[in-house]
């Protein structure tokens, strides 16, 4: 059933909200927050150059293990994430990319072995792998787009074009922690989009969230600010307690909202045991909702699939202190326009 939290208004938007959200659409645009017909065009050209030049590689890899390999079409699924997933990427975003790879693959071969076949692809630049960090990637630039490749090894002989990786099943027969891992960030993104009652008006709020985080300089997850994947879950409870609200609506109820938060309380978009792990999944810590005192981060907004995990991890007090100030400045700007607008 539909266990989303409750509502804290079902109010919808009068004449004077849907011409402000129009004035709210015009700023974005102002701002580059959107981008370029040809630009979505180069990305999508990017991912298909992946995906042909990684399952050819595949190809060689499972016909030298003396396996018969199958439809060269369901070799591998290269499948993108993150902002550009979400549909808020802008002209300056990275594209998170994630390639599904069959059983007979290693992860070991593709971190050794793919940045050469990038290599060979016209318009790649700069490719370097991070094979230690916590989700394993290969960082390059194709046609000027930044492109972080990570690769998830499920346990089938080939990758059907309709898995569905959602489907909490297929993570029962994944031995290997890191797998799960990399899936869950593709897995997070669907699920964001699934809990959230409108997703055309998300899209534009988080839009505005993103670059007002990045104007104000508290959008980092390596300095201890939210990220992307914080941002993106701390904007869906704002639209699930908020359901029939458009934009220009939800960024005031935001700054309200996160002005008003205790933050010793969790942003949750999805109930803790609908997170938890499916009959025969491989164990992985996950987020603990009763912590011990002493482990208590200040800021906890906790991403909505197995095994839950907390997205502002590295969150200090110092920081969260910034973030709330930017929140009640915000706010207070807030109540102004209002006051000045019709």
């Amino acid at each position: 059933g539909n266990t989303d939290p409750q509502p804290l208004s079902e109010k919808g938007p009068s004449a004077g909200d849907q011409e402000l959200n129009g004035r709210v659409v015009a700023e974005l645009f102002k701002n580059d927050a959107y981008e370029s017909l040809a630009n979505n065009a180069t990305r999508e050209q990017a991912l298909d150059a992946i995906e042909q030049a990684v399952s050819g590689w595949v190809k060689k890899v499972i016909e030298k293990a003396g396996v018969i390999a199958g439809d060269s079409q369901e070799l591998c699924r290269v499948i993108p994430f993150g902002s550009y997933c979400l549909g808020v990427h802008s002209c300056d975003s990275d594209i998170d990319v994630l390639c599904i790879v069959p059983e007979h693959v290693s992860r070991y071969a593709f971190m050794e072995e793919v940045p050469g076949v990038l290599l060979a692809m016209p318009g790649v630049a700069n490719v370097h792998c991070v094979p230690e960090a916590f989700v394993p990637v290969i960082k390059f630039e194709l046609n000027g787009v930044d492109v972080d490749l990570g690769v998830a090894r499920m346990p089938y002989e080939s990758i059907p074009r309709d898995l569905d990786i959602s489907d909490d099943e297929h993570l029962k027969h994944i031995p290997e922690p890191t797998d799960v891992t990399c899936l869950n960030g593709p897995r997070v993104t669907y699920e964001i989009l699934r809990r959230v009652p409108d997703v055309e008006h998300y899209r534009t709020f988080l839009r505005c969230i993103k670059l007002w985080a990045r104007r104000r300089g508290v959008y980092s997850n390596i300095v201890g600010f939210p990220g992307g994947v914080a941002w993106a879950i701390m904007a869906a409870k704002a639209c699930q307690l908020y359901p029939n609200m458009i934009p220009a609506q939800l960024l005031e109820k935001f700054f309200f909202l996160y002005k008003n938060w205790n933050f010793m309380n969790a942003v949750t978009i999805a109930p803790v045991d609908e997170c938890s792990a499916p009959p025969g999944a491989v164990y992985m810590p996950a987020w603990d909702p009763h912590p011990h005192p002493s482990m208590r981060r200040p800021i906890s907004v906790i991403t909505p699939t197995y095994p839950a995990a907390n997205a502002t991890f590295n969150a200090s007090h110092s920081t969260l202190a910034v973030i709330k100030n930017e929140i009640a400045a915000s706010y207070e700007i807030m109540q102004v326009c209002h006051d000045w607008c019709p």
